[in-house]
């Protein structure tokens, strides 16, 4: 889809959520529609993923194209097991390069657009209301969604405990196979990550892997490590290494860090803390380094 469409459905209901205390919402990431609960079956946004298309044109006042953005698209809104109601957004497929796969919960004390257009906001940071006709698009996430300013567009705001989400990177080309997964299939806990390379190179296979499995660690504990795996094979096994074995010293620190609540919708600017200090600070991301300019291109509509 367009960056205009784009932005205004995820840019409403996508950066990470949330508020209230749940553990019971745990849902299948396998990448298939549900179903609309709150709209009659039909999903708001559903393009290029071969189930027909819903909400797939660029509009304005005056004119509706196609959308030139092939990317498979789903946003649909659901209720959970714990009875709370939650966006479903699904970018891709899992047979693209590029795959993710969200449950983030809704938040019915926040709406965009009051008295203009009345949807369920998310509850995560950022301006989410509709800019509206004479106002200042610039102030707001569903023209802005990369902003460095979090009160614009939300980036990096969020609460963990109230999302669930898959991203899958898989890239195959004539030197060989990369695969990344970060899996969070738990509100509570925290996530795995894994990373697989298989390249050949002068007929010779290299072989790494690297997993950290955090998921029986909750966000409130920052004592505990995650258990490590990283292992390389080389070649006629010479420098073929195993953490587990070979390393002479190792301190793993993997998920000794936790989430502080704190204020705005869903106490959604809380702060990571990290065992020892440091650590990596999501609020002082460039988050248009990742968008590509080719990939994404501006469709002016009048």
């Amino acid at each position: 889809m367009s960056n205009y469409k784009k932005a205004l459905t995820v840019g409403v209901s996508f950066y990470l959520v949330l508020g209230a205390s749940a553990s019971q919402a745990d849902f299948a990431l396998n990448w298939a529609r549900i179903g609309d609960q709150l709209g009659g079956g039909i999903p708001q946004t559903n393009c290029n993923r071969g189930e027909g298309g819903t909400a797939c044109t660029i509009q304005s006042a005056l004119t509706e194209v196609a959308d030139p953005d092939k990317t498979p698209f789903l946003q649909e809104r659901i209720i959970g097991p714990d009875g709370q109601a939650y966006y479903h957004v699904v970018v891709g497929l899992p047979t693209s390069e590029f795959a993710q796969e969200t449950f983030i919960r809704a938040n019915s004390t926040v709406r965009w657009g009051t008295g203009f257009v009345d949807v369920l906001g998310s509850s995560s940071g950022g301006n989410i209301t509709f800019q509206g006709f004479g106002r200042r698009p610039e102030l707001f996430a569903n023209m802005k969604p990369l902003d460095p300013d979090e009160t614009i567009s939300g980036n990096s705001t969020a609460n963990p405990k109230l999302v669930e989400m898959r991203q899958v990177i898989n890239v195959t080309n004539s030197q060989g196979q990369f695969e990344q997964e970060f899996l969070k299939d738990s509100l509570s806990n925290k996530p795995r990550i894994t990373q697989e390379l298989n390249r050949t190179v002068a007929n010779a296979e290299i072989k790494a892997f690297f997993q950290t499995d955090l998921r029986a660690l909750n966000y409130d504990d920052m004592n505990t490590a995650a258990a490590v795996t990283n292992t390389m094979s080389l070649p006629g096994g010479a420098g073929s290494f195993n953490m587990a074995l070979d390393a002479q010293s190792s301190q793993v620190t993997a998920g000794q860090y936790r989430w502080v609540p704190g204020t705005g919708p869903g106490q959604s600017t809380g702060t990571w803390e990290y065992l020892g200090g440091g650590g990596f600070d999501p609020y002082l991301e460039n988050w248009k380094a990742f968008r590509s300019a080719t990939e994404n291109p501006v469709v002016k509509i009048q």
